[in-house]
Formats: C-alpha cells, structure tokens, sequence
C-alpha cells in the first residue's frame, strides 16, 4: 500500500447518524478519506462516477436500488472499486447471495470499529475480510452446497409460493421481509438452475422437495 496516498472511500448507509459515527472514526486514520457519503444504492452509484473511489462501504439493506444490483452495476461499470460490506444482518440467506457476487469483505456492525479499519485496509491492499461470524457461516453454507439440500425456510417458501402467494404474503406467513423472500427464492432458483419460479417449483417436485 502506497502510505502516501488516502484510501478514497464512499460511504454508503442510510441512516444519518451511523453514517456520521463511522465517517468519525475511519477519518481519525491518516490513511483514510471519506470522499462522499450515501443514503441509498443509486445515489453511491452517482458517486462512484463523480468520484476516484478505492471502496465502497455499503450497507446491505437501504431503500431504492438493491444491494444485489448496486453490488452488479459497480462491478460492471467501476472494476476497480472494492466492495465492503457493512452490515448488522448475519442470516444464511443474505450471506448465500453476496458471497457468490464478488465483494471484497462483510463486516458486521457489532463488530469494534478497529475491525472495520482493519477491513479497509486489507480489501485495499486486494486481500478479502469477513467478520468471523460470516467465516463460520459461508463454511457452513458451502457444506450444504455441497450436499445439494434445500433448508427448512426454502421449503416452506417452496410450499407457500405453490399455494400462489405472493413474496408480500408469504414474509407476512414466515414473519420475515418481503426483500428476504426475495432472496430465499433467488437461492432457490440458484440451487435448482430455475429459470423463474414456476420451473423452481416444478424441478422442486421433481427432486421430492414438495408435493
């Protein structure tokens, strides 16, 4: 790493006071610039075309664009960029779609600020850093790839999207985020090499995973 030259970061939260909270602490590091700070997905992609950015810290949940697709554009438009994520959600769902998309680090926001200056430093340097929760959770995700077994939540969100529900119907059932279903069904069709949801419900039968 070349000391001589700030770690140029963006960002993005949507939440104004942890925004202002980390920009506080990554800025007491010589090292490290804040160039811009976003409350959404679509502004940080504003940002990075405005901007020379090393990193975009991004938080996994904010209203607008998705991460899944904030997370596609700057990898198609900005390669250079790292990404970083940062955020307090540790479910096996979220941790199954980012890991296969290429981000550099997931940081968990219970974690001491030293670790996400830690992370900043390693993903510019072109290494990875996830927190140890996140280590421990991609190991275990991986053994159940590997196995090829759907979990108990896909199958309930299997069996509920064959009743017809919608994703605002079946997170309101399984009490989670509609954006939840979302992904959970996005992984579905990932394990099953679906094309939409009909084809994942008909491949799922053909597997025994449903009726």
């Amino acid at each position: 790493m070349n000391l001589s030259k700030k770690i140029r970061v963006i960002l993005a939260d949507d939440h104004p006071l942890i925004r202002a909270g980390i920009k506080s602490a990554l800025e007491h590091e010589s090292d490290i610039q804040v160039v811009a700070e976003a409350s959404n997905g679509d502004e940080a992609l504003n940002l990075c075309k405005k901007h020379e950015i090393d990193i975009v810290i991004l938080d996994l949940r904010m209203p607008g664009l998705s991460a899944r697709d904030t997370i596609n554009k700057i990898h198609k438009n900005h390669p250079n960029i790292a990404i970083l994520i940062l955020s307090a959600f540790e479910d096996d769902v979220y941790i199954r779609a980012l890991s296969s998309m290429g981000v550099n680090g997931y940081v968990l926001k219970d974690e001491a600020i030293e670790k996400l200056v830690e992370a900043v430093h390693a993903v510019y340097q072109g290494d990875t850093w996830f927190s140890q929760k996140i280590i421990r959770k991609i190991l275990n995700i991986a053994r159940e790839d590997k196995q090829f077994v759907p979990t108990e939540r896909e199958i309930a969100i299997l069996k509920l999207i064959k009743q017809g529900l919608t994703y605002d119907e079946i997170g309101k059932n399984l009490s989670i985020s509609q954006r939840t279903v979302r992904f959970h069904v996005s992984n579905i069709q990932d394990k099953l090499d679906a094309k939409n949801r009909i084809d994942a419900l008909t491949k799922a039968a053909e597997k025994g995973w449903i009726d």
